[in-house]
């Protein structure tokens, strides 16, 4: 997961005016995660065979939390809605 964390923080570096190679960053920070994804899919069938559906559903559930608290917390942190970062005192 570390590849695809680098080409993430990679995208963060870059202005708005470079939204090809942007998005050329995300497509190769999201190929290199599936990588290791497709281990973590697996581990289901392995600890509980009949009830993988179940243990899938509930961790992917939790998983997808951050999707909804991660915009709020965002609109929170950027309230000026400036690209600059804040300055830390």
């Amino acid at each position: 997961m570390l590849g695809g964390g680098l080409f993430l923080i990679a995208v963060s570096y870059l202005s708005c005016g470079q939204a090809a190679l942007s998005v050329t960053l995300m497509t190769l920070g999201t190929t290199v995660s599936g990588i290791g994804l497709s281990g973590f899919f697996v581990n289901h069938m392995d600890i509980a065979p009949l009830y993988a559906g179940t243990l899938m559903g509930a961790s992917n559930g939790i998983g997808a939390i951050t999707g909804f608290i991660a915009p709020v917390v965002a609109a929170v942190l950027t309230v000026d809605v400036s690209q600059s970062p804040p300055i830390l005192v």
